[in-house]
């Protein structure tokens, strides 16, 4: 599987090369499909696959039992992308700043707050 192969069309693949390997007289089994499917991913979906070879029995795991797990992690982190590039951050400068308004918050602060600090 490549890096940027989605998990969808990885099965697609997976499904031709067992529907050829079956017409050439050797059908492949379930558990050794399976067993396929969990070596070829890249090292993003490594903790995935590491976390299905230990909580799951890999001999009764089914291959489309397999895909549908990895296409939802797939998903998450698709989301999990998408919500880093979307983060906006604004850059302040020297000339964005208004001195009017600044001066104005002062006196407005010193007015409300300076009272309270003078009758302690």
């Amino acid at each position: 599987m490549e890096e940027d192969e989605s998990i969808a069309s990885y099965n697609n693949k997976l499904k031709d090369i067992a529907n050829e390997s079956f017409a050439l007289g050797e059908a492949m089994s379930n558990e050794k499909l399976v067993i396929k499917v969990l070596r070829m991913f890249p090292k993003k979906f490594s903790h995935m696959v590491t976390t299905i070879e230990e909580a799951q029995d890999l001999t009764t795991m089914s291959v489309d039992e397999l895909i549908g797990n990895l296409t939802t992690f797939e998903m998450s982190l698709d989301n999990g992308e998408s919500n880093k590039k979307n983060g906006i951050a604004m850059k302040s400068s020297p000339e964005d700043v208004n001195d009017e308004y600044l001066v104005e918050a002062m006196n407005l602060l010193a007015k409300n707050e300076c009272p309270n600090y003078i009758k302690k």
